[in-house]
């Protein structure tokens, strides 16, 4: 028994953690059994009680240094809840239980080495984790590390129970690799970022509210292959914040869920976006309403939409934009923006989904017309329904526009209208002049079809597979209409 505890004062006293709220933990080498019993340790403001092995109390210390499943209860003050299982690595089932921890200069729940720490919200239970205090968050250091809950190896959270988490100092949780949410009612408030996961963050389930100085969710991680991606497959995930909504420094893949997204900071000196990635955005489920004064959706590569409910919002740059490739496959778009609705350098390949526009600029947009060497800048419609208003043009392509199915109802004030190239279904293109707020209507044999207009405009441009070349239809509003023969 004595050599046991030697053991454990002298790895105390060797440990070196965070500054601020004490340091304690065991040396990488000392070997401790297994905890096959959940222990119960209770916080008593200043210090804790516990019983049992895998534990080593100092003061306002917590140190676990054994895997197994630990309940945690009570008050800690200004302290810290350390796990570190030492070299051989294991896995922490953490409980909270109306727990409430405090530390004021450094984390409250600091990872130094684990497996995987797994914190799990218990049915009926209410935890708060706060590091920092608030006027740590009015005078917030941009160069500052940490965050309430710092790991250095994968963290879990899971159950159906509720945390609060204060980053006064830094951010609300920091993940040197993977971090996962699987569960939980988990409300993050933030000098900085709200989840920041090095290697990836991935939500599947619970509920997420972030309120943030910074970007919501983020990844960093651009060395490991496969890494440093975000995704979304479920849950509900609401975020405020003045960076962007969700940064990936790789891939950016939407699959389920709900998605709120609201940036308040201003697009001409910082990146607010409300999604984007620097490889690919990919959405093909779940409902998303991203509110941005930058782009709603971006993509330094492609965005793919196969599916999904989309209402994005920009109020001062471009709905959706991508370098090099935009493709909608499906899904139901409602787009509004001051510049661009849909934007590329690339191409841009319509197959399906229905499409509403607001914009502006023009409402589709593809090619760089100071790149001149370049392949890209074709629009290509297959399939779907798209409603275009624009103050300039329904649909730009810098190279080729092609219909050859679904339906385009287009209004807007283009410098040089373009019509679809030959091989493209039957089209209506005419000069017709007429206001925001304008119901347009296209109707005559085998077709009938709508689009309220936002943008004053003075050219209309209609095709879709009912439309046969040489038939004659009516276009107009309640007003007033013409007879435009199809090509």
């Amino acid at each position: 028994m004595k050599k046991f505890l030697s053991i454990c004062i002298i790895a105390v006293l060797l440990a070196t953690l965070f500054a601020g709220c004490g340091s304690a933990s065991t040396s990488a080498g000392t070997e401790i059994e297994s905890v096959s019993a959940p222990p119960a340790i209770e916080l008593t403001g200043n210090s804790a009680k516990y019983s049992g092995k895998g534990v080593v109390i100092n003061k306002n210390v917590i140190t676990i240094n054994a895997e197994g499943d630990y309940h945690l209860t009570g008050k800690l003050d200004d302290g810290q809840i350390v796990i570190n299982t030492g070299d051989t690595a294991g896995t922490v089932y953490l409980y909270l239980e109306n727990a409430d921890i405090t530390c004021l200069t450094a984390p409250a729940i600091y990872v130094l080495q684990a497996e995987k720490l797994h914190i799990v919200l218990p049915d009926g239970t209410s935890n708060r984790i706060v590091s920092g205090t608030e006027a740590d968050m009015e005078a917030h250091d941009e160069n500052a590390n940490g965050g309430a809950i710092f790991a250095e190896d994968d963290v879990d959270f899971e159950g159906v129970g509720s945390l609060e988490i204060y980053g006064y100092i830094n951010n609300g949780v920091t993940c040197k690799d993977d971090l996962k949410i699987e569960g939980g009612n988990i409300s993050i408030t933030a000098a900085n970022n709200g989840l920041r996961g090095s290697e990836s963050v991935t939500v599947e389930a619970g509920s997420v509210s972030i309120t943030c100085g910074n970007d919501g969710i983020k990844s960093t991680s651009q060395n490991k292959d496969g890494k440093g991606f975000v995704q979304i497959d479920g849950g509900s995930v609401s975020i405020n914040s003045k960076g962007d909504g969700i940064s990936a420094e790789t891939e950016l893949v939407i699959t389920g869920g709900t998605l709120t997204v609201n940036t308040t900071g201003d697009s001409l000196s910082e990146s607010c976006k409300a999604i984007k990635a620097n490889n690919t955005v990919t959405i093909s489920g779940g409902t998303l309403d991203l509110s941005s004064d930058d782009n709603a959706i971006s993509s330094n590569e492609a965005v793919l939409i196969s599916g999904a409910e989309i209402k994005a919002v920009s109020a001062s740059r471009k709905g959706i934009h991508a370098d090099e490739l935009i493709r909608i496959s499906g899904g139901t778009l409602n787009v509004s923006a001051t510049e661009d609705g849909i934007q590329t350098k690339g191409d841009v390949d319509i197959s399906g989904g229905t499409i509403t526009v607001s914009s502006g600029e023009d409402c589709i947009k593809a090619g760089d017309k100071n790149d001149s060497g370049s392949a890209a800048g074709n629009v290509t419609v297959s399939g779907g329904e798209l409603l275009l208003s624009a103050a300039g043009d329904p649909i730009e392509a810098k190279k080729d526009l092609t219909v050859t199915g679904g339906s385009v109802f287009g209004a807007g004030s283009p410098k040089n209208p373009k019509a679809p190239e030959s091989g493209s279904q039957s089209y209506l293109a005419v000069n017709y002049r007429g206001h925001a707020g304008d119901l347009l209507t296209v109707f005559g044999e085998g077709v009938e079809s709508s689009l309220e207009v936002s943008h004053d405009y003075s050219y209309v441009l209609f095709t879709s597979s009912g439309l046969s070349a040489g038939s004659t239809y009516k276009l107009g509003t309640a007003d007033s209409s013409t007879d435009v023969t199809a090509k």
